[in-house]
């Protein structure tokens, strides 16, 4: 492998293991926020019905 090959090599599995050590980082953060929030998934379904009765509301042709 030549030397600009494994410098990109090194720079994307640095880059990769980052990423992987950040994914690390928000799923333990989105566990501890889950278990002060045992409700969560009621506000995100409500939150989703809402966007989704929104986006139905603006489809519909306005009376002239």
């Amino acid at each position: 492998m030549s030397q600009e090959g494994k410098v990109d090599y090194l720079l994307f599995k640095n880059h990769l293991e980052h990423e992987l050590r950040q994914l690390d980082i928000e799923e333990k953060q989105q566990a501890e926020i889950a278990s002060l929030i045992p409700f969560s998934r009621a506000i995100i379904d409500l939150e989703e019905a809402a966007g989704e009765w929104n986006r139905s509301i603006q489809l519909r042709p306005r009376p002239r």
